[in-house]
């Protein structure tokens, strides 16, 4: 079992360095710090989620202190309307899809369902938070220059 922890987490290391937004310095001292154990790398993991829900939420105010995406979102400001029902949406889906990931994995490999689950959580908030970036980045040299 410690190989396959191993060979996960070393590339999940390396997705997550190929990636444009790698993990933070704070992960890695967590993933060092957390002595090879399932419950180490998944507070680890939770705490790196943490970190990119806050950049998601920062994107989701950006968006939606634009006045060009009030119509879209039925009003301004992102505790409302579509940005709210969205960032709602996708946390429901996020939480349910890890708990099944979680399920599915830690029955094939023997790691925790907690690994697991934190595992996933982490994956798609970063990514969410790179797709939110870019949304961002696209909205700003697209919209704002119009």
């Amino acid at each position: 079992m410690k190989n396959i922890l191993s060979a996960v987490l070393m590339s999940g290391l390396l997705l997550g360095a190929a990636g444009a937004n790698a993990q933070s310095t704070d992960y890695y001292n967590c993933v060092n710090a957390s002595n090879k154990q399932d419950d180490g790398y998944a507070k680890c993991y939770l705490e790196e989620a943490k970190r990119d829900v806050a950049k998601i939420d920062s994107y989701y105010q950006k968006l939606s202190s634009n006045p060009k995406f009030s119509t879209w979102n039925n009003g301004n400001g992102m505790f409302k309307g579509n940005f709210k029902n969205m960032l709602d949406t996708w946390i429901s889906f996020r939480n349910r899809y890890c708990s099944l990931y979680a399920q599915t994995y830690s029955e094939y490999d023997g790691s925790s369902i907690s690994f697991h689950q934190a595992d996933c959580i982490m994956k798609l908030t970063k990514r969410h938070a790179e797709d939110m970036e870019n949304l961002w980045q696209t909205s700003v040299s697209k919209i704002y220059n119009e």
